[in-house]
């Protein structure tokens, strides 16, 4: 409940006071009642104080009502009640003028009212607000933890904290989107909250920021509790906001927080079953592959999509300190994964252009690949790898071994030949340690030729030189002109 004003006490019927200034001088609030019938009391009063008084010291009218007026609005009483019936008949028209011209409140109090009725009245009055002020900040934050259980528990605590503050409340998500308002928020505060936060961003965690909006003040905050925040909130409330307001502000920041490194744990955890979708979609084992993104869901608590059949890769090279990036946050409908510094990922075909427009604020050099089935991703990261704005015509290309319990990479060196899809298409033939024989490879028509007990190899930039996977047993050769152009095995 609000503090006791003179008003609340008005409200008693059983009192029958009757304010006789003009409502315009106001309600103070309320902090006790003091009797007196000296001509000054002020040296006994602290402020806040209902004086009640019968007037007996007083004249009907005369310099001494002014002087007697001025002494108590210096003090900042909360009102003054006068008895009537008792000393006065009624309280003096001068004390009344003279009260209004300076916004002093003036309560007739009938002959049939004690004082004493009056002050056990404001004692309650006083007592419940005191209680008020201890158990409404609980009652809050009770309400703050209720909201955090909710399945939207984000959006249910900033849409709680708005309605018990009064204000408006905005949630940016890492990259500084808006992520939610609560009604109310007008464009403008909006705009103006993100643009604090773009200039927030760069000094991490720990830096906030406060401004006024009018007649109110913006808090905004970042949550989470890492170097780079999850998020920021924004929060306007009134200047007159009581501390059990900013009290709730607090909790709800605090909860906030939890909640965002509870969804950063699952964003993260999430990241690395998709990388192992990737490394393993890319070394064609595509059983394996369905079988890790099905533990998505059990791994995060959320859903997971399906494998899809058709792909396209997005190679993106100037990445940013992945993985807590803008890069990877933007490819995580995909499946991500980092080879030799930059970002690989498989995206279904359908969400290729909302990543790419999600990208063009950022400076990186990307390149896109055409639409393949899901067993030729590896043909499609070459291809984008190539797209890539830079990337060189002649380039060395490590080729790895598709066995599950292969992680060696055998480097060849290549040229750019008819096809593009994997190292092996721009090879005429192999030597194969285990047969001590050359076998041909399928070449320029494309990546059928697989080593001796292994799947299909897949292409990596890498330097120059010829090594021998120990899992396969084969050693790779460029050949020209029927020459080997490295040292025999």
């Amino acid at each position: 409940m609000d503090p006791p004003s003179l008003q609340s006490l008005l409200a008693r019927e059983p009192l029958g006071l009757r304010l006789l200034t003009p409502d315009s001088v106001g309600f103070p609030r309320l902090r006790w009642v003091a009797f007196t019938e000296l001509a000054d009391p002020t040296p006994y009063l602290q402020g806040g104080e209902l004086v009640l008084t019968s007037g007996k010291v007083l004249p009907a009218s005369g310099p001494e009502l002014s002087d007697y007026v001025l002494r108590l609005t210096r003090r900042r009483v909360a009102g003054l009640g006068f008895g009537v019936d008792r000393v006065h008949a009624g309280v003096p028209a001068d004390l009344v003028a003279q009260a209004a011209a300076v916004g002093l409140p003036v309560l007739e109090v009938p002959s049939r009212t004690p004082f004493a009725m009056i002050s056990r009245e404001v004692t309650e009055l006083v007592a419940a607000a005191e209680r008020d002020a201890v158990e409404k900040p609980l009652r809050m934050h009770r309400r703050l933890l209720a909201a955090a259980e909710r399945r939207d528990a984000t959006t249910a605590v900033a849409d709680e904290l708005a309605a018990l503050v009064g204000g408006h409340v905005v949630l940016l998500g890492p990259q500084g989107e808006i992520v939610h308002r609560t009604g109310g928020a007008s464009d403008g505060l909006v705009a103006t909250i993100g643009s604090e936060v773009r200039d927030l961003r760069p000094r991490g965690y720990g830096a906030s920021a406060a401004l006024n909006w009018g007649s109110a003040s913006v808090t905004i905050q970042p949550l989470g509790r890492r170097s780079r925040p999850g998020g920021h909130i924004g929060v306007v409330i009134g200047h007159d906001e009581p501390d059990h307001g900013r009290s709730a502000v607090l909790v709800a920041v605090t909860l906030l927080t939890l909640i965002t490194e509870q969804e950063i744990g699952r964003r993260d955890q999430r990241r690395r079953v998709r990388r192992q979708v990737a490394d393993l979609v890319l070394a064609e084992d595509l059983a394996a592959a369905r079988a890790v993104a099905a533990t998505e869901k059990l791994l995060t608590g959320t859903p997971a999509a399906p494998v899809p059949g058709r792909v396209r890769a997005l190679v993106m090279a100037d990445a940013p300190r992945a993985p807590h990036d803008v890069a990877e946050h933007d490819l995580e409908t995909g499946y991500v994964t980092e080879l030799d510094g930059n970002l690989v990922a498989v995206l279904p075909v359908e969400v290729v252009d909302g990543v790419l427009a999600g990208l063009t604020d950022h400076t990186v050099r990307v390149g896109v690949s055409r639409t393949v089935a899901l067993a030729q991703a590896h043909t499609a990261v070459e291809q984008a790898r190539r797209a890539v704005p830079g990337a060189p015509v002649s380039a060395a290309t490590t080729s790895r071994c598709g066995a599950t319990s292969c992680r060696c990479w055998t480097t060849i060196s290549w040229r750019r030949g008819r096809t593009s899809c994997c190292a092996h298409c721009s090879l005429s033939r192999v030597w194969t340690i285990s047969s001590r024989r050359w076998r041909h490879s399928s070449g320029i028509t494309g990546c059928s030729w697989r080593p001796r007990g292994t799947s299909a190899c897949i292409g990596r930039p890498s330097g120059r030189g010829s090594h021998a996977c120990s899992t396969c047993s084969a050693w790779i050769w460029r050949i020209r002109s029927s020459e080997r152009t490295s040292s025999s095995p």
